[in-house]
């Protein structure tokens, strides 16, 4: 678990169905911060990480319990980039301290979040 690298990560989105604000990182399931604003909700992510921290240094994660993130049964993903863009991942990928596919996995997350904020809502059939 690398905490700054979670806090790098963290994003924060309305959750519809829950009707609040939600904060995690995509690089754990937990810590998830909620909260009726953004800074809320990213104030108890953190407060919960420090929490998780505390206890993955101490070997006592509820997740696992020796350092370094567990196997997320990935597969592997070979594409072909411009070698500009494959640059621009690698920095990506350098500057939070992730893997470039991490980095793939937060413009996806991205892209997904963009797609929940630009949705129309549906509409409901009468009966």
């Amino acid at each position: 678990m690398n905490k700054a690298t979670m806090i790098k990560t963290a994003e924060t989105l309305w959750d519809e169905n829950d009707q609040c604000f939600v904060s995690r990182s995509f690089l754990e399931e937990s810590p998830i911060g909620v909260g009726d604003t953004p800074e809320e909700a990213f104030k108890v992510f953190l407060e919960l990480l420090d929490i998780e921290y505390e206890a993955y240094q101490a070997g006592q994660h509820g997740l696992y319990n020796k350092p370094g993130r567990p196997s997320k049964n990935k597969i592997r993903l070979n594409i072909e980039l411009d070698p500009i863009k494959k640059r621009e991942l690698q920095t990506l990928a350098k500057e939070i301290g992730i893997s470039q596919g991490e980095a793939v996995e937060i413009l996806l997350s991205a892209y997904k979040a963009r797609q929940a904020r630009t949705a129309k809502p549906k509409r409901q059939k009468r009966a």
